[in-house]
């Protein structure tokens, strides 16, 4: 099968270095990479030309949905999926995929586990249980690097909603391969998690600072439209609700100022999200 990674980069160059030559250890090597450049400048063509697979470059207006689209009018893979430009594929990651497909032909997509530098979960919270991702988990059992698509399921889903996902002209900065999977799964495909197949990225230092609080709150507004839009079930929107309000006041009562805001601005935007 050949994949198409779709990355689309935006002021992120030494990071993107580290993930073009993680491509190049790979053990499977039947893959195509479309980069969608974000920057105002042309210094990543300067950094793809140092590597000799097959690369189609691309430029896009800011907003990572938007990115992704444009990008899927070019692919021409079995299997689609989506790095960050600051993660990194372990040289077997492809190899894996591949296996797995051919290995279990029923399914139409898998996802993966994003992993630190010292093997420990990172990005998002994680079952640790192998599975079939349903609506009702798949916030735990999927996040935009760790997916990899088959190219019919692609086509029947069609495009990223761009309305949600960072850069987009909204608030809802977050949750876009969620919703993409949502609707994937109520078109019919099957979804399996294997979280023995990761994917390096590094956990983001949360130091409770203005950008990361306003951060929260933006990524809490996407969550929050993402369950509003499917209508999702009402014990999930409980635990969507009560986990950012039990941090709050943990945070509260050991005295952690600046984590409590972050915890009640979550709070805040997942509740904008869902009454928007």
């Amino acid at each position: 099968m050949k994949f198409s990674l779709i990355l689309c980069t935006i002021n992120r160059y030494d990071e993107l270095n580290n993930f073009l030559f993680s491509l190049n250890t790979q053990i499977y090597n039947n893959f195509e990479l479309i980069i969608v450049d974000q920057n105002s400048d042309m210094h990543v063509k300067s950094i793809i030309a140092k590597y000799n697979y097959d690369i189609i470059y691309l430029k896009s207006e800011p907003g990572l949905s938007k990115a992704r689209n444009v990008a899927l009018k070019y692919v021409s893979g079995d299997i689609i999926a989506f790095p960050d430009d600051d993660c990194e594929y372990p040289k077997e990651l492809l190899k894996s995929v591949n296996d797995f497909f051919v290995k279990y032909y029923e399914y139409d997509a898998i996802s993966g586990r994003s992993v630190d530098a010292r093997g420990r979960t990172s990005v998002s919270h994680f079952d640790i249980a192998p599975g079939i991702i349903t609506i009702d988990n798949v916030f735990k059992r999927a996040n935009s690097i760790t997916i990899f698509l088959k190219n019919k399921l692609v086509e029947s889903t069609g495009y990223f909603d761009e309305q949600l996902g960072l850069g987009a002209k909204s608030p809802f900065l977050a949750s876009e391969e969620i919703d993409y999977l949502i609707r994937a799964i109520k078109y019919g495909y099957k979804i399996y998690f294997d979280p023995s197949i990761i994917i390096f990225h590094n956990e983001p230092v949360k130091e409770y600072s203005e950008i990361i609080i306003l951060r929260g709150y933006f990524y809490g507004a996407g969550y929050g439209r993402v369950a509003r839009k499917h209508m999702l079930s009402s014990k999930h929107v409980f635990l969507m609700f009560i986990r950012p309000l039990g941090g709050f006041l943990l945070s509260l009562f050991f005295l952690r100022w600046k984590k409590a805001r972050y915890h009640f601005f979550v709070l805040k935007g997942r509740l904008m999200g869902w009454f928007a």
